[in-house]
């Protein structure tokens, strides 16, 4: 049995900054608007196909980066899926791909380095307004060790 090839998409999530404050996503708020975005453009045909291998591997609220597993054959569909999602949960949001991998080992140094940058600026722009105890929740997401297999 061979196993299933994938592809990895490092994505970063891009929220009105007005509304930023007034609701915070988690990683089931982001698969779902995904999913839902597969089924409104390629049918419940295509939203099957691709729900094999399809996962949100990685969220942090903080710094809205993302990481998406998908099947390698079905993974054009998904970033075209991704890219029509305009809004979660009534809330305007856009997605930006930073990086599409077929390894984990690129995914990983991709998001590390965008995480560090993102901390860097969290602490540094004085105009942001996060408590000392957000700024702790991301430290300790970028920390722990993100599982991608």
């Amino acid at each position: 049995m061979v196993a299933g090839k994938l592809r990895y998409l490092v994505l970063e999530l891009l929220i009105d900054a007005a509304r930023k404050k007034q609701h915070r996503f988690s990683q089931k708020h982001v698969f779902g608007a995904i999913k839902k975005s597969v089924q409104d453009n390629f049918g419940l045909y295509g939203a099957a196909i691709c729900a094999n291998y399809l996962q949100v591997k990685y969220f942090n609220p903080v710094t809205n980066i993302v990481v998406v597993r998908c099947s390698r054959q079905e993974y054009t569909k998904i970033w075209s899926s991704i890219t029509f999602i305009r809004a979660i949960e009534n809330i305007p949001t856009l997605f930006n791909l930073l990086i599409l991998s077929g390894s984990t080992r690129a995914c990983r140094k991709k998001l590390e380095q965008v995480e560090a940058d993102r901390l860097e600026l969290l602490e540094k722009t004085p105009g942001l307004n996060l408590s000392p105890e957000e700024i702790k929740e991301a430290q300790a997401y970028t920390k722990r060790n993100v599982s991608l297999e």
